[in-house]
């Protein structure tokens, strides 16, 4: 094969080059099968085929087929190289191909469903159709009748017809070329115009799995895995069972109820720690509040650091300054290298005392930030080392700027 062009492909910065042959094995991307990877190469000199594509040049309105290589490009146009496919990568999207066919075939011919596009990627096979709402059973039909139609090894053929013999067929898709059309044939699942590859018989695809359904511009999209990964994904649902199986000490067809249970232990147990944890810190703050020597303006002002307190969060003081007609309040919590702050005025110093001059003065010493609205500031700060001295601070300026 001949080099007829090798120009940069993309953005430069990436280093690909898209190569043009004389002529070429490789398929190129289209209706959502990806295109073919390769090795080109001629003596010492080779490179990686990533993908293959189809261009339309400005200058020309002619479809060339381009080989996308990851840079340096050790050929230039006139060279003369060898093709080598990557036939397992060929080969598993054509198996993937083939059981899209009879997925989007199965949908139209026994449920009515229409396929609006597919795409088939590393993991999981995609049929969006152009249903609003699909039934999981729908679904779970298909797929039997799927691996039905694989177990029966009905053989995968191809016909030419006219144009208007193939629009004539009440095909499910429209034909998207002009001229003679070549039909792919799957029994009675299937038929339809189509350029792309295929395996041979239905067998070849191995199995057929269904393993959900999501939303996309409206419509339903079906998610399927083929082959080796359907299988192997039936491995892994197998293992996750058995694990949880000896976990709740039940049978499978039980797991489900015995999880909901554990779900809502969880839930009523999260709920007693939070209340646990809001008594705590309603019974800490009022014990400081009592205690506390350092009234302005008939103010207490009560600094606290909560950090051996896990259990506690900064919130849960934010909550409790409504019961509090005055206070000016500072609480801090070290975690994960991290200082939180949490800052509340009440009564007369909410006034007197603008959170910007709190803001300036005491967030440079942790290299804090954050902000708020009255009654509430809170945000974090990188310096843990100046906790005590952010307490200390936060008390002198309330002292200073609130009249003692």
């Amino acid at each position: 094969m001949s080099v007829v062009a090798c120009d940069p492909f993309d953005k430069p910065s990436r280093k690909l080059f898209a190569i043009q042959l004389d002529r070429t094995i490789c398929y190129p991307e289209g209706g959502g099968q990806p295109g073919d990877r390769a090795i080109l190469s001629e003596g010492d000199r080779s490179c990686r085929i990533i993908d293959t594509r189809k261009e339309i040049p400005e200058d020309s309105g002619d479809v060339r087929i381009v080989h996308i290589v990851e840079g340096p490009c050790p050929f230039v146009v006139g060279d003369h190289a060898h093709l080598t496919l990557d036939w397992p990568h060929r080969y598993e999207f054509m198996r993937q191909h083939t059981a899209q066919h009879m997925i989007s075939g199965l949908l139209y011919t026994r449920f009515g469903i229409g396929t609006v596009s597919v795409h088939q990627g590393d993991e999981i096979l995609t049929v969006e159709t152009d249903r609003t709402d699909i039934s999981i059973d729908t679904l779970r039909q298909v797929e039997a009748l799927v691996n039905e139609a694989i177990r029966s090894r009905i053989p995968v053929t191809y016909e030419e017809r006219s144009h208007r013999e193939a629009e004539s067929l009440g095909l499910r898709r429209g034909i998207k070329v002009e001229g003679d059309v070549r039909l792919v044939r799957i029994g009675n699942l299937d038929v339809i115009a189509c350029g792309g590859l295929h395996v041979a018989s239905t067998d070849e695809v191995v199995a057929v799995l269904f393993v959900g359904t999501e939303m996309i511009r409206g419509h339903v999209r079906t998610i399927w895995k083929t082959a080796e990964r359907a299988v192997s994904e039936i491995h892994r649902n197998q293992d996750v069972v058995r694990s949880l199986v000896s976990v709740f000490s039940a049978q499978p067809q039980d797991l489900a109820e015995k999880a909901e249970q554990l779900q809502a232990q969880v839930t009523d147990a999260q709920w007693h720690r939070q209340k646990t944890a809001l008594r705590l810190a309603t019974s800490l703050l009022l014990s400081e509040q009592q205690a506390c020597s350092c009234i302005v303006s008939g103010t207490p002002v009560v600094t606290l650091d909560i950090s051996a307190e896990p259990e506690l969060a900064l919130k849960q003081f934010a909550e409790q300054l409504d019961s509090y007609e005055a206070i000016a309040l500072c609480v801090v919590q070290e975690k994960g290298g991290k200082l939180s702050w949490l800052i509340g005025l009440k009564g007369p110093l909410a006034d007197r005392i603008p959170f910007e001059a709190l803001r300036s003065r005491l967030l440079p010493l942790i290299g804090g930030k954050g902000g708020g609205r009255p009654p509430v500031w809170q945000g974090v700060g990188s310096d843990v080392a100046n906790l005590i001295p952010f307490l200390e601070s936060f008390k002198s300026v309330v002292m200073e700027l609130g009249g003692a």
